[in-house]
């Protein structure tokens, strides 16, 4: 299966330096799905200061299982059958996001949505964002805003039509009224 998005592509748009992989031998057990595991531990995820993707030190720690984690997941009784999989990535402005480590989706907690099939593709999606950033900065007027979340929903649906054709779509929420810099 072919990534969406490669390192080299990551490392043009954030700098080798500020992408962080997963030793495979570090990587939690619960991470089975095959390309999951490749990605985290050959591809590796963007760390940067004041951006709307935090992985606090949840990569440098080989990620920890979300039954460790959330204390609250009991209180939700929609959550897929393979939430004993799920280990969080970090946090997607302030929210936590979690992989499915069975199945390689990307869930929230909230709204349980999926924010995207693959790892690639939620990589490639961070990508969108941090090139598109400006256009959610806190001096950008409303149109602007507007105009830039029409182009990444066309590059989200691009890249994961399976995450962005459902009703409950993530990135409809998350990209909402939302001021980045």
């Amino acid at each position: 299966m072919e990534q969406a998005i490669t390192r080299a592509e990551l490392a043009a748009t954030f700098r080798a330096r500020r992408l962080v992989t997963v030793p495979e031998e570090r990587l939690n057990p619960r991470v089975v799905h095959p390309l999951s595991r490749r990605f985290l531990s050959e591809v590796g995820l963007p760390v940067l200061p004041d951006f709307v993707y935090d992985p606090m030190d949840d990569l440098t720690n080989g990620l920890p299982s979300a039954v460790d984690t959330q204390d609250n997941l009991h209180m939700f009784d929609n959550l897929p059958e393979s939430v004993e999989s799920w280990v969080r990535l970090g946090l997607f402005h302030h929210e936590p996001v979690f992989l499915d480590g069975t199945t390689g989706a990307l869930w929230e907690l909230l709204g349980v949505a999926m924010v995207n099939s693959r790892i690639d593709r939620f990589a490639r999606c961070l990508q969108a964002l941090h090139q598109h950033r400006r256009g959610y900065a806190r001096w950008s007027p409303g149109r602007v805003r507007q105009a830039t979340t029409d182009r990444l929903m066309e590059t989200f649906a691009a890249v994961d039509p399976e995450a962005t054709t459902r009703p409950e779509c993530y990135w409809n929420g998350a990209l909402a009224d939302r001021e980045w810099s």
